[in-house]
């Protein structure tokens, strides 16, 4: 197996994780406000490919790719309704 194959999955998979939405979170809605979750993300991603022989067969080669990722809340944007500009 080449080692572009698991390497291309794994980014594939890690692009959908950091999208925006992931990042900000949906709008809560309540009669005076609109509150924003924000998060941060931190991400972790590894690749390795090996070659050997062993004594019961004629050796191998194998490959492989791991990602791992984690959110963590840090913030909330409140939007007041029927406030224009910033408040003092």
């Amino acid at each position: 197996m080449k080692i572009e194959e698991p390497i291309k999955t794994t980014v594939e998979e890690l692009r959908s994780l950091l999208d925006v939405k992931n990042l900000v979170g949906e709008a809560i809605e309540t009669e005076d406000k609109v509150l924003i979750p924000l998060m941060k993300m931190g991400v972790g991603f590894g690749v390795g490919m090996g070659e050997g022989t062993s004594s019961e067969s004629e050796g191998g080669s194998g490959s492989g790719a791991g990602a791992a990722a984690g959110a963590e809340p840090v913030a909330v944007i409140v939007l007041l309704r029927g406030v224009k500009g910033p408040m003092v």
